[in-house]
């Protein structure tokens, strides 16, 4: 998630605070940052943004294929495309890997702060939301 999280300059990793319960209490929208299990490698949590929901239309990022969000996925992507494994990589995630919303940075102590639900004037431009919106 470079350069919101962990920039280059910095030689800490960022710590960021996961509300778990938010993300199952209530629906996630699109901006919003998660952490999700990798559908690739279970093992590994990634911190990604929710870019489309289910009904969504989504283009990958190189413009090379268009994806429907089936009901009870998401599509996801990191800040840094040039080096991101997320859903332009392996499509749709089910809602299930989900383990929480991160809402905040908590370390180091210079870096505090809400991390910010938005996205980026690329994802806007790929994204076909539902019509019932």
């Amino acid at each position: 998630m470079q350069p919101l999280l962990n920039p280059v300059d910095q030689r800490q990793s960022d710590l960021v605070w996961i509300k778990r319960w938010n993300a199952f209490r209530r629906p996630l929208t699109s901006g919003a940052v998660v952490a999700v299990k990798s559908p690739t490698d279970p093992g590994c949590v990634l911190i990604k943004r929710v870019v489309a929901l289910e009904g969504d239309a989504m283009e990958t990022r190189d413009a090379d294929s268009c994806h429907t969000i089936p009901q009870g996925h998401l599509w996801v992507e990191g800040e840094n495309a040039s080096n991101s494994r997320d859903s332009n990589l392996f499509g749709p995630i089910p809602q299930g890997l989900v383990m929480g919303q991160a809402t905040h940075i908590v370390w180091p102590p210079h870096r505090w702060g809400h991390l910010e639900v938005t996205l980026s004037p690329d994802q806007i431009a790929r994204r076909t939301r539902r019509k019932e919106e």
